[in-house]
């Protein structure tokens, strides 16, 4: 039996960090299933992973302790996320192959070293498309891919706007062509466990033009 067939270490330690507010109040086990969705959509072959805005370990350190064949970083820029992140991988035996480092995306993406040879990057409630596009793409190798967690879907219900025959579809997250700036496209969309993924391929290296300094994707959102 390996470590990943036990989860109860990976549970505790998530159960800490949720005390410390690092987790959402849903219970540790869906959030240890949720993470585990993102497996569907890896690249094949896929030996490195890196998990931007990372916060408790979501997804990348349930990844890590599930997938003993990869290495991973896990990336984030608070001092309270990376601390509790060191730790847990210290105690889930994590060290030989996981590492946390705490740097902003916009900063973490302009490192000659980690420009363009990622083939794989995660991210969950980091933050809008725009931004989550913008800070993934300059990590990722041709042919790479970024996968998210999608919110979920907006209440049926029909809108006034709706019942007077005038709603208006809704615009994509993930629109072609403003994926487009950054060298990506959209990819394919699975559920698992009721939660909805989607992949987004990175096509050609990202320009040197992004990520944009501190800030800035925020602001001024590319889509």
């Amino acid at each position: 039996m390996t470590a990943a067939d036990d989860p109860s270490p990976l549970l505790a330690v998530l159960e800490r960090g949720q005390a410390q507010g690092l987790l959402g109040p849903a219970p540790v086990d869906f959030h240890v299933k949720h993470a585990q969705g993102y497996a569907a959509g890896f690249p094949a072959g896929v030996t490195l992973g890196v998990d931007i805005g990372s916060g408790g370990g979501l997804p990348g350190l349930v990844l890590a302790w599930t997938h003993p064949d990869m290495e991973w970083l896990l990336v984030d820029g608070r001092k309270k996320s990376i601390d509790f992140l060191t730790g847990a991988i210290d105690e889930l035996g994590l060290a030989a192959r996981v590492t946390a480092h705490q740097l902003r995306l916009e900063e973490f993406g302009r490192l000659d070293r980690q420009r363009g040879v990622h083939q794989l990057v995660v991210a969950r409630s980091f933050g809008p498309p725009a931004v989550v596009a913008e800070c993934a793409a300059p990590l990722l190798e041709p042919g790479g891919r970024l996968l998210v967690s999608e919110p979920p879907p907006a209440s049926s219900a029909k809108s006034d706007s709706a019942q007077a025959g005038h709603a208006e579809p809704a615009l994509p997250r993930w629109p072609a062509d403003g994926l487009a700036l950054l060298g990506m496209r959209p990819g394919h969309r699975w559920v698992d466990g009721g939660s909805t993924y989607q992949a987004i391929e990175q096509v050609s290296r990202c320009g040197d033009r992004y990520p944009r300094r501190v800030g800035i994707p925020t602001k001024r959102p590319l889509f």
